[in-house]
């Protein structure tokens, strides 16, 4: 199957229960469903909270193809994951059994990711953050301009890698041969990639620099929000599911201390 282009953990507008609900909604079921993981490793547990993801995916009405995207970027840190886990227990059935559970725990914890990521706007994560670090006694300067950091990061990183494929399929174009050689010179020939990506990314923060600079960013000390924070029924349900994961993990890791 050919997966679709497109940058990784990009947010895609769809007309979904998921992408209307809060943003605190949806952290909050991936903070449970992190927990929840990290509890218990009961194989039940993995398989009713990987078929909640897979509804949550299918509710989302975004192709799935973006999700196993997501998923595949992450395949060395899983493979590397499962071999230091195998190594490091002497290669027996335990072993074996401890690596793919952190694979699960890893594969869970990258599609829930890929879900939030991909059914929120990075405002709404910004003024998350920012709403979250004052409510922690941070100052609001300080929570602003954290915030705005993260969601430049955000929105930085999909647009970099969309322009270094753009700039290396221009290259491949022009003769630079990048997969054939040796190392010395395929290091060599990398160059041509990377000074034309770093030149973009200075171009793009200075225009970034200029717009924020006109709508004066930083000049007031208090702001207002564009958009309310107010919550829906979805996030409701939402809440409820994140609370019944947790639940659900410590009642199988309840059931597997009985057993001791």
């Amino acid at each position: 199957m050919i997966l679709l282009r497109g940058s990784i953990g990009k947010y895609i507008h769809r007309d979904s229960l998921l992408h209307k609900s809060n943003c605190t909604s949806k952290v909050i079921l991936l903070i449970g469903i992190t927990l929840g993981i990290f509890v218990t490793a009961h194989y039940l547990y993995f398989i009713t909270t990987l078929i909640t993801l897979c509804c949550l995916a299918i509710s989302s009405r975004v192709s799935l193809v973006y999700y196993l995207r997501d998923i595949r970027s992450a395949w060395f840190f899983m493979l590397l994951a499962f071999l230091l886990q195998a190594i490091g227990g002497g290669f027996n059935l335990s072993s074996f059994v401890g690596a793919t559970v952190t694979v699960l725990r890893i594969f869970t914890i990258v599609l829930a990711s890929s879900i939030v990521l991909r059914s929120t706007r990075p405002t709404e994560i910004a003024r998350f953050l920012e709403n979250f670090l004052r409510f922690m006694r941070i100052d609001r300067q300080v929570a602003r301009d954290f915030s705005t950091t993260i969601i430049l990061a955000l929105r930085f990183f999909p647009i970099m890698v969309d322009e270094t494929d753009r700039i290396r399929t221009a290259q491949e174009l022009r003769g630079v041969d990048l997969s054939n050689g040796r190392i010395v010179k395929r290091l060599f020939r990398v160059i041509s990639i990377i000074i034309p990506v770093v030149l973009s990314a200075v171009n793009r923060a200075e225009q970034l620099a200029v717009a924020m600079e006109t709508r004066k960013y930083g000049l007031f000390a208090s702001t207002s929000d564009y958009y309310g924070n107010s919550f829906r029924f979805a996030d409701v349900l939402i809440i409820s599911l994140s609370i019944f994961l947790v639940g659900l993990a410590f009642w199988f890791k309840s059931i597997h201390w009985s057993r001791m």
